[in-house]
């Protein structure tokens, strides 16, 4: 609020900015009605300036709530990336597990393969683990997993901890057991677990493998070439 004194003092520099009649037509009683009335207005803008803050505040808070919301919403209705839990020397915890079925024809095996990584662009997120299972033709059209729910599947392992480091895998003739089963609360996921079996690395070492579970999300069928 602008004080009195500098109110009454800008307007009696305006009378003396205009000459001598200016100055006479400035009687006290003007020059305070005129000060009072300068005050009302700095008054009616420091509300009208408070209101206006007071307002812009409550439109922010409600965007920042419906943005909350939203988010909630989206969170809730996207499905989960799944995850994967392999028993190594150290556990190693993946928070990715992707279950795709491959279906080239009916003369040839489909393939189920389990990703811990994007499949559309080259890996970049590591660990990376895949886990591949055959199984006999068909000429069905399969569009999920369930006809392999509850039936031990022969499947090899391939893991890399690091971009640069050994890749472990199960040897040629070897596999490892991998059980698939309907997950309990969300249809687009798949529950799984892997057997025991030792994976030789491209190092010439050895990992043992004490078992695992998954929870995959499941992709859409890919028809066409391996």
């Amino acid at each position: 609020m602008i004080p009195h004194d500098l109110v009454r003092t800008l307007f009696l520099f305006g009378c003396i900015g205009l000459g001598p009649i200016a100055i006479l037509g400035c009687s006290k009683e003007k020059m305070d009605e005129l000060v009072a009335s300068a005050k009302e207005k700095t008054n009616q803008i420091t509300d009208a300036t408070a209101t206006m803050k007071e307002q812009v505040s409550g439109v922010a808070a409600g965007v920042s709530e419906q943005a909350s919301r939203v988010i909630d919403q989206v969170e809730t209705v996207l499905p989960g990336s799944g995850e994967m839990v392999l028993q190594l020397d150290q556990p190693l915890t993946l928070s990715r597990a992707e279950l795709q079925i491959v279906r080239v024809d009916a003369e040839r095996p489909i393939v189920l393969q389990v990703f811990s990584y994007p499949t559309d662009k080259p890996i970049a997120d590591y660990p990376a683990v895949m886990l591949r299972a055959l199984s006999e033709p068909s000429d069905s059209v399969f569009t999920d997993p369930s006809p392999w729910f509850d039936k031990p599947l022969s499947c090899s392992v391939f893991i890399q901890k690091t971009p640069e480091g050994p890749i472990w895998a199960t040897q040629l003739g070897e596999s490892i057991e991998l059980t698939l089963s309907a997950h309990s609360e969300d249809a687009n996921m798949v529950s799984g677990k892997l057997g025991t079996g030792t994976l030789a690395g491209s190092d010439g070492s050895s990992l043992t493998l004490s078992g695992g579970t998954i929870t995959a999300k499941r992709l859409p069928v890919v028809r066409g070439t391996l």
